[in-house]
């Protein structure tokens, strides 16, 4: 059993087997990807690549890590598939709102700068429509970071684990054989 806390929440890992060395190891280098990916996806962290594209998509084309540009088309598919319901680009509305620690809007200046609509991905690279369009990945962060720790897991040949972040992102790896209790890890 792994904690870390990353993304405003605690994140944990129970994982089963035989070698409690290996899974340890195991567990370190998932719970190390989740901490990569806080740094990188976190709109609080002025050193993140997400706070990277909100300070200068408004201004010009940002080029953008592959996997992190994947996510992003993805979180489009997303936001379209659900008519907005799911918007990543919400954060100025957020600001309005009081909901987040970032600079103050106006909530007609939030209303335009809000919404994937300002916000274009071609080619690796992201340009918003107003300077002050911002993307917020909390809503989806957690759960990509999941299944990013699971891989680590599955390529270190780690059958079984129970993964959460925060309670409220879970993911179930492998099966228990009827009639047998694996140990867990820790």
């Amino acid at each position: 059993r792994l904690r870390r806390c990353a993304m405003g929440t605690a994140f944990e890992l129970v994982l089963v087997g035989d070698s409690e060395p290996h899974l340890r190891a195991a567990g370190e280098e998932a719970l190390a990807e989740i901490d990569r990916l806080d740094d990188q996806l976190s709109a609080f962290l002025p050193s993140s690549e997400v706070s990277a594209i909100n300070a200068g998509a408004g201004r010009g084309e940002i080029i953008v890590e592959p996997r992190l540009f994947q996510l992003l088309e993805r979180a489009g598919q997303v936001a379209a598939l659900t008519g907005g319901a799911f918007d990543p680009a919400v954060a100025p509305l957020l600001d309005a709102w009081g909901l987040r620690e970032q600079r103050e809007r106006t909530l007609d200046a939030a209303r335009r700068a809000a919404g994937w609509r300002n916000v274009r991905l071609a080619d690796g690279r992201v340009r918003f429509a107003h300077t002050e369009t911002a993307i917020d990945l909390g809503a989806i962060g957690k759960g990509y970071a999941l299944d990013r720790a699971v891989g680590v897991l599955r390529a270190r040949g780690v059958r079984a684990a129970f993964l959460h972040g925060g309670t409220s992102s879970l993911y179930g790896l492998g099966a228990l054989v009827q009639g047998t209790v694996p140990r867990a890890a820790g």
